[in-house]
């Protein structure tokens, strides 16, 4: 880590990347040091992809779900609630068919269930 003591640019200091080099400021001074990203070396297992599979859905599933109902999910524990209840419906689906099936049916499945409250 160096500081930079000196900087020809008017008005501002540099803050971000250029190269491999990152630039920042901390209490009023700038610095600069070397860019190293962390690389995955292992391979992205099947249980991974089927956990992002599984949030994605349920986060496009609760989306759709706000759109249909306003008041839905807005306090963090509601929200809270309406994730984990999203889970166990994906789940019950995927139990059932495997993971043939999207947001919609997680949608469906949870409105014919009944699993929250909504308030219109």
């Amino acid at each position: 880590m160096a500081e930079i003591t000196e900087m020809t640019f008017p008005f501002r200091k540099i803050i971000g990347r250029i190269g491999n080099m990152k630039y920042y400021t901390r209490n009023g001074k700038q610095f600069v040091r070397e860019y190293k990203p962390q690389v995955r070396t292992t391979k992205v297992t099947e249980k991974e992809i089927a956990h992002r599979k599984r949030f994605g859905i349920i986060c496009s599933a609760a989306g759709k779900l706000r759109k249909k109902h306003e008041s839905l999910g807005r306090s963090q524990d509601e929200s809270k609630r309406l994730y984990s209840t999203l889970g166990a419906v994906y789940d019950e689906l995927a139990a059932q068919e495997g993971l043939s099936f999207g947001a919609d049916e997680v949608v469906a499945k949870w409105e014919a269930d009944g699993k929250l409250k909504v308030e219109s």
